[in-house]
């Protein structure tokens, strides 16, 4: 793994990086603060998915996101084409969070031209203890500047409560029969529930679950929020004035947002994965299921 000096120090010239991050959109939220600094140097291209990548475009933090595709990275593995490197060429450093146990990777950058290249693993180590942001900070020396916040213009009809009942993992996800328990409580109490299902969620759930969801939502006219892309999902997140949701990459998103969040971790270390914000509060498996007392405890009534 190359280590690098603070990275304003490269030069002070306008920097082009080019930013490659592959993992979910959890992992790329914590790693915006470092891409927001890394932007203070100069445009930050960002590959990888583009969907993802595109949140940080859509805040101002980022100049482009691209899917890998685009750059040809596969061929990296084998004979780097000339369309990679006519795409990494015009960059004056390239960052890349992927495994590279060979330096493969590093190689092709620096053959195709980059003299700045440093590659770190996407994730943390298993022993990291620290939360995760800190780790992606730390590969590159940049001091801490705090959680970020994704300004992202509002838009479409305001949401009152969003509950997002799955995550990337089963094991991760609140029982069913609870979430609807919170999500009656709080249509009892006058508020307007409206469910956040991704394509998880979708695949999982049967239909005789979705319509348990929607009549718990009460008489909201939106209880399904559908959205094409994540920049979409964004710009209605943040017109919500509540957040509920597993450890996700969506909690995450709305956290980041700025929308007042309850996160809960059910197998996941919080001190490591927690999404960061003044306006999250975590509750851990002994807190479930809510009843009405903590919800108003909690101020969500």
């Amino acid at each position: 793994m190359t280590s690098l000096n603070r990275v304003g120090e490269v030069t002070r010239k306008k920097t082009k990086t080019l930013v490659i991050h592959t993992g979910g959109i959890g992992d790329f939220i914590l790693a915006c603060p470092t891409v927001s600094a890394l932007s203070e140097d100069g445009p930050v291209t960002l590959a990888g998915n583009s969907d993802r990548l595109s949140l940080a475009v859509a805040a101002g933090i980022a100049h482009v996101a691209h899917d890998l595709s685009v750059l040809d990275f596969q061929s990296v593995f084998a004979d780097p084409s000339q369309r990679f490197r006519s795409f990494v060429q015009s960059y004056h450093r390239a960052i890349i969070w992927m495994n590279d146990p060979d330096d493969v990777i590093a190689a092709a950058f620096q053959d195709a031209g980059i003299n700045d290249v440093h590659v770190f693993p996407g994730l943390p180590p298993k022993t990291w203890t620290r939360h995760a942001s800190d780790y992606y900070r730390e590969c590159l020396s940049i001091p801490d500047s705090g959680p970020i916040k994704l300004h992202i213009e509002p838009a479409g009809p305001s949401l009152d409560v969003i509950i997002q009942p799955g995550s990337g993992s089963l094991q991760k996800n609140t029982p069913l029969e609870d979430v609807l328990s919170w999500a009656e409580i709080l249509s009892k109490a006058g508020r307007r529930v409206t469910w956040c299902l991704g394509p998880a969620e979708r695949e999982r759930l049967h239909q005789n679950e979705i319509d348990k969801m929607i009549e718990a939502a009460g008489e909201n006219p939106e209880p399904l929020l559908e959205c094409q892309s994540l920049v979409e999902l964004a710009r209605r997140f943040s017109t919500a004035r509540l957040y509920l949701g597993n450890d996700s990459g969506i909690t995450h998103l709305a956290v980041a947002l700025g929308v007042p969040a309850v996160a809960c971790f059910r197998t996941t270390n919080p001190a490591v994965w927690a999404p960061l914000g003044d306006k999250v509060t975590i509750i851990t498996e002994q807190d479930i299921p809510l009843d009405v007392q903590t919800l108003q405890e909690m101020s969500l009534l």
